[in-house]
């Protein structure tokens, strides 16, 4: 047999290979189709936000795209990415599409947030790196953890169960976003973690102004462009009205009602 034959010998997939081939090729085919639909998700979130007299989100081309150092805006916030093994590689995949969701929003911006993603080396990130383009991102990825990355005095966890409610944002502070997909089965697991790091910790303000249908967790992208829209707007209710879909909410609250003094983190012992 010469050399040319055996170069032309058939390569044997392991079945995890051939596995993943398939669902590459699945993932494809259903690409077009996902894109339509993507289409028609945002018209009818654009038809939603005329009807209920909002202001429309800058498109895609309506906005000269400005970088993170030039941008006014300084206010950090970061993804944490550690919960790898919390999480199936299904998880961890839409886990990384809702990574490219914040960063599409943010690089549409005006004034984009400081972006970080951080503790970013398990399998996510292998994920992430394996994605073309994703390494010409105009963000600040970070392999080490948050607190070497940013010191825990500066840190301000976001986590729906926590007391606290963030009524303003501070720009010497970063707050981090837990980059964790099924919160059902880990209820309380970014609050956990803050208080066993001695991090502070807050939620954001939505019992002050909506009611949803559902629990107050939200996507990794949807609190992510919540805190862009704050930066824009100042106001924690329009910004809840521009990024929450209206089918989450029962109504928005027309005032604040509160009989307990809020606190903006809570500060380790």
């Amino acid at each position: 047999m010469g050399a040319d034959e055996e170069d032309q010998q058939p390569v044997t997939l392991s079945k995890k290979q051939l596995k993943r081939q398939r669902k590459r090729e699945q993932w494809l085919q259903g690409r077009k189709e996902r894109r339509k639909r993507e289409h028609e998700k945002r018209k009818q979130r654009r038809a939603e936000a005329r009807k209920a007299g909002l202001p429309p989100k800058p498109g895609r081309d309506s906005l000269k795209r400005t970088a993170m150092e030039s941008s006014k805006c300084r206010q950090r916030v970061a993804v944490d990415m550690s919960f790898d093994s919390l999480m199936s590689e299904k998880d961890q995949q839409k886990a990384i599409r809702q990574l490219a969701q914040c960063y599409a929003v943010n690089r549409r911006a005006a004034n984009p947030l400081q972006m970080y993603i951080v503790s970013f080396s398990g399998p996510s990130r292998v994920l992430f790196d394996s994605v073309e383009g994703n390494s010409s991102w105009d963000v600040l990825v970070k392999s080490e953890t948050l607190i070497t990355v940013f010191g825990k005095t500066d840190i301000v966890y976001l986590s729906s169960e926590s007391p606290n409610c963030l009524t303003e944002l501070d720009e010497t502070k970063v707050y981090v976003i837990g980059g964790l997909v099924d919160h059902n089965h880990h209820k309380g697991k970014c609050l956990n973690l803050a208080e066993s790091e001695g991090m502070s910790h807050a939620r954001l303000p939505i019992d002050e102004h909506m009611n949803l249908r559902t629990r107050r967790v939200l996507t990794i992208n949807h609190v992510f462009e919540i805190l862009l829209r704050y930066t824009e707007t100042g106001s924690w209710k329009t910004s809840f009205d521009m990024v929450i879909p209206l089918r989450k909410r029962l109504q928005s609250k027309t005032a604040v009602v509160s009989t307990m003094p809020a606190l903006t983190t809570a500060s380790p012992p």
